[in-house]
């Protein structure tokens, strides 16, 4: 299993904004570091992805200072003392947990034997986002003088979930690592799992829920169905996302996490539909007048805003309605 649990960044941190990702003054002497495992995505003969087993690497969480800017960075590097590590012809894929339809593929690199200013000087730019986007763009690995370790860096990674929020039981990084070669052959593989048996499911509605047992409601919306395909498989790819769940898929096909992701994609859209039609609901009476007005549940975005043109001069409705689609995913 390769995950960093939030909770540990928030320690390293020492800042009560980690969610928001403000560099915190301690973070660069502190160095926050700690081995770590990333899973191994294999490919079997017969062409089918499966988890094949965890590398070993080292995590380091730390701020940058560049000239004007600074920013914190996960990095991990690979252990050539330790193998099986991964090496500069693979990708780190990357995503958070609980999902959130979201993962990168970041490559790993070796650095080069050059001074300091050298690495990376003609990659700072006037402002930060630039700044970032050149350093992760680069053929080499800038903050790494030899070229023997293989590191991939994720700048500024973002966070969909405020990690104070201890509702959340477990909010993580996950890791995996796959050979950059593959990867096209590999997520087209897993697509055409998921387009071949979850996608007519899920439209026809007999896409069965694990929990209840029961069907799903039907989605019909191919564009969102595909959506919610390509976030499951990029999503699988990093692997499973705690101890329990990598001893279950140890050696298996990724298919089976990606029908797992999917299905939990499934619920969490329907979730929000049910809740954005709830809420709808209670607008179907709020008038100063005190007559009816209806808003229909179909029409998302631009029916709300049809209806605040409407009734743009009713505050108390506003008010309202803003604190309605607050509460709504």
């Amino acid at each position: 299993m390769g995950a960093f649990d939030l909770a540990e960044l928030e320690a390293y941190t020492d800042t009560d904004d980690v969610a928001r990702y403000a560099p915190s003054s301690k973070v660069g002497s502190v160095s926050a570091h700690r081995d770590a495992e990333v899973m191994r995505i294999g490919v079997g003969d017969d062409g089918e992805p499966f988890f094949e087993g965890e590398e070993t690497v080292d995590l380091y969480a730390l701020e940058h200072n560049i000239g004007p800017h600074a920013w914190w960075r996960l990095e991990m590097r690979a252990r050539p003392d330790a193998p099986p590590t991964p090496n500069e012809r693979d990708d780190l894929v990357f995503t958070e947990y609980p999902w959130r339809g979201s993962a990168s593929f970041v490559p790993f690199r070796k650095g080069r034997n050059r001074g300091e200013h050298e690495r990376y000087e003609h990659l700072i730019q006037d402002d930060l986002a630039t700044t970032l986007a050149a350093i992760e763009a680069s053929d080499y690995e800038p903050f790494q003088s030899s070229g023997r370790l293989a590191v991939a860096g994720i700048s500024s990674p973002t966070m969909s979930y405020d990690i104070r929020n201890r509702q959340t039981k477990r909010i993580a990084y996950v890791f995996g690592v796959l050979e950059r070669a593959r990867r096209e052959a590999v997520t087209e593989h897993l697509m055409s799992f998921v387009r071949r048996t979850l996608l007519p499911a899920a439209k026809a509605g007999k896409l069965v829920n694990p929990y209840t047992h029961g069907s799903y409601r039907k989605i019909e919306d191919d564009e969102l169905l595909e959506e919610l395909a390509n976030d499951s498989v990029r999503e699988a790819l990093a692997g499973p996302a705690t101890p329990r769940k990598s001893e279950k898929y140890a050696g298996q096909p990724v298919s089976l996490l990606v029908d797992d992701i999917f299905r939990y994609h499934v619920q969490r859209n329907l979730d929000a539909r049910r809740q954005r039609e709830q809420a709808m609901a209670k607008l179907m009476s709020q008038s100063k007048d005190g007559d009816v007005m209806t808003l229909p549940v179909e029409g998302g975005a631009e029916a709300i805003e049809a209806l605040l043109r409407e009734r743009k001069d009713d505050v108390r409705f506003r008010r309202k309605l803003a604190a309605l689609l607050s509460r709504m995913v």
